[in-house]
């Protein structure tokens, strides 16, 4: 949440450098990779059951790497670049559920997926 806020408001991203650190070091598997279910216990240990369940997918930990890197490019007052293989060629591409400017950096013919296009889209002005 503090990620998001932080597009509007960069002071709120004062919490960032803090519980980044603790989601590499204690939520992210550094062996078998994948993020924990969660952490806890006196000295926050990994929760040792499955990586996955009704509340966390995998989709859930592309989601925390997605948002992290769009904060991180807006904090540092760079762009954000992302790929999309839109079958629509006036398909609105947003950076995930967020607005920002978008400039067009490339579009090729995106091999083995007939009609698909490999678009990459710079955003700014995150919000």
């Amino acid at each position: 949440m503090a990620e998001t806020l932080a597009l509007a408001d960069p002071a709120q991203a004062a919490p960032l450098p803090r519980t980044a650190d603790f989601w590499f070091r204690r939520m992210v598997d550094p062996v078998n990779h994948e993020v924990w279910g969660g952490a806890g216990g006196p000295e926050f240990e990994p929760w040792q059951g499955p990586k996955i369940h009704q509340w966390k997918s995998g989709y859930h930990s592309a989601e925390h790497a997605l948002v992290g890197y769009l904060t991180a490019q807006a904090l540092h007052g760079e762009a954000a670049t992302l790929y999309f293989a839109p079958t629509n060629p006036k398909a609105l591409l947003r950076p995930y559920v967020f607005t920002g400017t978008a400039t067009l950096h490339g579009s090729q013919a995106l091999p083995g997926f007939p009609g698909h296009r490999k678009v990459e889209v710079a955003f700014t002005g995150l919000r």
